[in-house]
């Protein structure tokens, strides 16, 4: 049996971990369930960009700076520094291989399952697999029967493919809100949510937020560990999105209760 140091995900946090890793002279192998080291990048949507500037998006050790460092990169270009960045690293990063289970070895250590079958023993495995490999689907009333299509977002790609359509994006986070503002353009959109969208401004000052947590430590302090419960997400906005909701584009709801076919109370 092939024993190793173990990192689970070759995501930023995986290959940000591997990094560190080799740098301390250890030589990680990296098991990655999709067949490239980007992590969850390269299935989301077309129109997808990050809301931190370049300057401040960088991995450990390469920067993402590669044209203007102010702007927000899109997710081709995220995707693009993440496999640059894995063949830089010296490290072993082995795709197409989703790790099943990781058990505690009898000797010590651990011992890691691969689906499909194969063992690694490891004396060190660190869990970097992400949150977006499940997405979550709330069991909402009627959800099951209901005559018109249901999508999470993580299979939204453009809204082209909407054109025309009556459609409720549910949410009032980052993701909800680019979203139904993206197909109000083609389709009439409700943005149905438990309570308003809670917008945090993106520029602070003529500058990005993220300038002043860095400037200001807040970036790296470890205030985590205080938080018994984690703090509700606004949506990141340059008064883009704002205005699109104050103009009813989308126009938004509170949260149905129920579907009834294509029809939701």
């Amino acid at each position: 049996m092939e024993h190793v140091d173990v990192v689970v995900g070759a995501g930023q946090a995986g290959l940000a971990t591997a990094y560190a890793l080799v740098r301390h002279g250890l030589k990680p192998v990296v098991l990655e369930a999709s067949d490239q080291p980007a992590g969850s990048w390269p299935p989301h949507y077309d129109s997808l960009a990050l809301f931190s500037p370049a300057r401040f998006s960088s991995l450990p050790g390469i920067l993402f700076d590669d044209g203007d460092p102010d702007r927000y990169p899109h997710r081709d270009e995220v995707v693009a520094y993440l496999a640059a960045y894995a063949a830089r690293l010296d490290a072993d990063i082995r795709t197409g291989r989703r790790v099943a289970g990781v058990q505690v070895g009898r000797g010590g250590g651990f011992v890691v399952a691969l689906q499909g079958g194969g063992r690694m023993s490891a004396r060190a495995v660190v869990s970097a697999s992400g949150s977006f490999g499940t997405p979550y689907r709330p069991a909402l009333p009627g959800l099951d029967q209901c005559e018109g299509a249901v999508l999470h977002a993580s299979e939204y790609r453009s809204p082209e493919a909407f054109a025309g359509q009556r459609v409720i994006v549910m949410g009032a986070g980052n993701t909800a809100v680019q979203i139904a503002v993206e197909l109000a353009s083609v389709a009439q959109v409700t943005l149905a949510s438990r309570n308003p969208v809670k917008f945090a401004p993106q520029h602070i000052p003529g500058r990005d937020m993220h300038f002043w947590l860095v400037r200001s430590g807040v970036d790296s302090a470890p205030i985590g560990r205080f938080l018994h419960t984690p703090p509700t997400q606004p949506a990141f906005d340059t008064g883009r999105y704002r205005a699109a909701v104050d103009a009813a584009a989308p126009d938004r709801d509170p949260l149905f209760t129920s579907i009834t076919g294509k029809q939701v109370a």
